[in-house]
């Protein structure tokens, strides 16, 4: 079955029509989103009443799943049913072979999309959604993807974005196309008198200090400075950063400075880093003046400090006014050297 790129998805919709069955692969989860919401935009429209979309993650029980699936639109009106599953690899690992039945037969009235991180082509329901699943590419962009992504989203609202402007917002932000999408949409308000978006207009909008502060966190925290990694927490809260944004950041980058480690090892070029990882080469190179402070043993603590931050901060409710002194507690424990 085909595969298509993600930022082509919308695209391929409009040409081909609606397939029965989706399948979402990758780790970046703005894409993911958006094509969720093509999808939905599809489904759902005016002349098709009986459409309606069910979504499902967690723990889920495979009877729901595909009861879902093969119900009819309400009172045999026109539509389909977009079913969800956010968890695909969990729920394929438990109930495989009746997915992979479902697959290769599916209802004519419903469109099943699964959100998977990767599909293993080994296995029976990871070769029947290969040969029978439309699958779209969300794996997280290279830096020359999501600078053409910018200059695209930017002409679809009648505006375009200057080579230097693009350049520049890609250098402030990064390829986070959370981010990128953000501050777009700022840069397309703060021009709205004005056909062309400028280097200019990126240095007013996104000012180098905050973009500075978000890539220079990580560096501070990786290379154990607790005192300037205080600080930039700090600025990046009073400048609107969320402490779910700044955790993300640092955990980015940790498992960023961690891959280079791993390639510089092994022996690849700062081009080859720069290439594989999809960032310029001044990360590359900014990154190599961190290197030789590392151990595996201390990234693989930061790590590991992280992922524990993230769950606490998905479970639990934090008051605005404990977020600083949380996010100080958090940064001293990863600046902790054993």
């Amino acid at each position: 079955m085909a595969t298509v790129s993600a930022l082509q998805f919308r695209r391929i919709l409009a040409e081909r029509g609606l397939q029965p069955v989706y399948a979402l692969v990758g780790d970046e989860d703005y894409l993911i989103r958006r094509c969720l919401r093509q999808l939905r935009e599809t489904v759902e429209t005016p002349d098709a009443p009986g459409s309606m979309t069910r979504q499902f993650e967690g723990d889920m029980d495979s009877r729901d799943v595909f009861d879902e699936l093969r119900t009819a639109p309400f009172m045999g009106m026109q539509g389909r049913r977009l079913v969800i599953l956010q968890d695909a690899g969990k729920f394929a690992s438990s109930y495989g072979e009746p997915l992979a039945k479902y697959v290769k037969k599916p209802s004519p009235t419903s469109v099943l999309a699964m959100c998977f991180e990767s599909v293993d082509g080994r296995t029976k329901w990871g070769k029947a959604v290969k040969e029978h699943a439309f699958t779209v590419d969300c794996s997280a962009l290279t830096w020359r993807d999501a600078e053409n992504w910018i200059e695209s989203e930017s002409r679809r609202e009648g505006k375009q974005l200057t080579p230097a402007a693009a350049r520049s917002l890609m250098q402030a932000v990064g390829s986070d196309l959370f981010q990128l999408e953000s501050e777009l949409d700022k840069l397309i308000q703060y021009a709205a008198d004005q056909t062309a978006i400028t280097e200019q207009d990126v240095a007013e909008v996104v000012p180098h200090s905050r973009s500075h502060s978000i890539f220079e966190i990580g560096d501070t925290v990786a290379s154990g400075k607790a005192r300037e990694a205080f600080n930039l927490g700090s600025r990046l809260l009073l400048r609107g950063e969320s402490v779910h944004g700044i955790v993300s950041i640092l955990a980015r980058r940790i498992r960023q400075l961690w891959r280079i480690k791993r390639m510089k090892r092994a022996g690849m070029s700062q081009k080859q880093m720069a290439g594989k990882l999809g960032v310029p080469p001044f990360v590359i190179r900014n990154s190599m003046k961190t290197l030789p402070r590392l151990s595996d043993q201390f990234l693989a603590r930061q790590v590991r400090l992280l992922a524990a931050a993230d769950y606490e901060l998905k479970t639990s409710s934090l008051a605005s006014d404990e977020e600083e002194a949380w996010l100080v507690k958090l940064i001293a424990r990863l600046c902790k050297r054993d």
